[in-house]
């Protein structure tokens, strides 16, 4: 239980820009795997480890599964996708600089339409340093790694 309020911690943390640490405790979750594994582990582990897109997809489903059946842990639910369609996100960002809003919606298990809002919201928030192209649309470029 201690290792599944920490990986929940660190992932509700993702505001705090851990960057190394989050590598660090991805490579953790591999090493002590054999003990202890549940889909919010395994998300991790897919994504910060595995550079799994489809199988992170696949956990953060089972994830929110497992969050609307704890008593404790589901009024952390709606921070907890959010959180972890960011980490998602950031992390395909830093491999691809061009990226289909469709694409984007079926890793972030949203609609096109809600992923083009998000990615509105998050430039608008200035969490990302990215453009929409309308000659590409409906594809958007980010600069850099695009987070701060």
């Amino acid at each position: 239980m201690d290792r599944f309020i920490d990986v929940l911690d660190n992932i509700l943390s993702a505001k705090d820009g851990l960057g190394q640490e989050r590598n660090d405790f991805g490579q953790m979750l591999t090493d002590e795997s054999y003990t202890y594994k549940d889909p919010i582990t395994e998300f991790v582990e897919c994504l910060y480890v595995n550079f799994d897109f489809d199988g992170a997809q696949k956990k953060l489903r089972e994830c929110e599964s497992v969050l609307v059946n704890d008593f404790f842990l589901v009024a952390c639910l709606e921070d907890f996708i959010e959180n972890a369609r960011l980490f998602i996100f950031e992390t395909f960002c830093r491999i691809h600089q061009c990226i289909s809003i469709s694409m984007l919606a079926e890793k972030l298990n949203m609609t096109p339409e809600e992923a083009e809002r998000w990615i509105v919201n998050l430039i608008r928030n200035a969490r990302l340093d990215a453009k929409i192209d309308s000659k590409l649309a409906p594809n958007w470029t980010t600069t850099d790694s695009g987070f701060y």
